[in-house]
């Protein structure tokens, strides 16, 4: 890239035209979709979810909550991997957990036949 100077870029053509594939392109309609349920509050446990109502809603596959999931740790993400003890990153974390910490923690999952369907089961837990 120069500053002061036109760049002609290689893709410019397919986007405009709309030739350009993007990754949803490539979906087709047995493609699944997941969604994840974010905590509205920012530090505290959760005690219960209740899943009834969208299980019922006609499309979903699955549902997943912090309850469901094994008891498995990892490292903060984006945090260097290090095989030194010392500056090695304290595995804290679960993929859905019952313990909030920062609003938008994630504490369950929808998938679904389609996007509209796993937003209306998101409402309904």
């Amino acid at each position: 890239m120069s500053i002061g100077k036109s760049v002609k870029r290689v893709d410019a053509v397919d986007k405009v035209t709309g030739r350009a594939r993007y990754t949803d392109d490539f979906c087709n309609d047995k493609t699944l979709i997941a969604k994840v349920l974010h905590s509205t509050i920012a530090n505290g446990l959760v005690i219960s979810i209740d899943t009834s109502e969208a299980q019922s809603i006609p499309g979903i596959i699955k549902i997943v909550t912090c309850f469901d999931v094994p008891d498995i740790k990892y490292g903060t993400p984006g945090h260097p991997f290090s095989l030194d003890p010392e500056h090695a990153d304290i595995e804290d974390r679960k993929m859905l957990n019952t313990r909030v910490r920062i609003y938008g923690d994630d504490i369950a999952a929808v998938v679904a036949t389609d996007t509209i369907t796993a937003d209306r089961a998101l409402k309904a837990i």
